[in-house]
């Protein structure tokens, strides 16, 4: 009667021990990144990279304060330079002005 009890201790263990070797770990799973477009009613998220210009021209002054980086922009007018460069009026908490896109 010992032995069944020290066989069926050893089986228990060896699951334990060898059991969780083969499931898969979180970590060695690539995380999938779902990319997502922006909805047209969705506010555009300031950067801190684009220059806010007080007109929709290259030469045109930049705006005094752009605002934070992360903070939202609203558009309110898109105007098209060329085929593949636009102008949009975007509005931040802080101020307004002309951000330029190349598509």
């Amino acid at each position: 009667m010992p032995d069944q009890v020290v066989i069926r201790w050893l089986i228990l263990l060896s699951f334990a021990l060898v059991g969780p070797i083969q499931l898969p770990a979180a970590s060695l799973e690539p995380k999938k990144i779902q990319l997502r477009r922006r909805q047209i009613h969705e506010p555009m998220i300031s950067t801190g990279q684009e220059d806010l210009r007080v007109a929709p021209f290259s030469v045109a002054p930049l705006v005094s304060n752009p605002g934070d980086v992360g903070a939202p922009m609203r558009v309110l007018r898109q105007w098209r330079e060329h085929p593949d460069r636009a102008w949009l009026l975007v509005k931040t908490p802080f101020t307004r002005g002309w951000v330029c896109t190349i598509n």
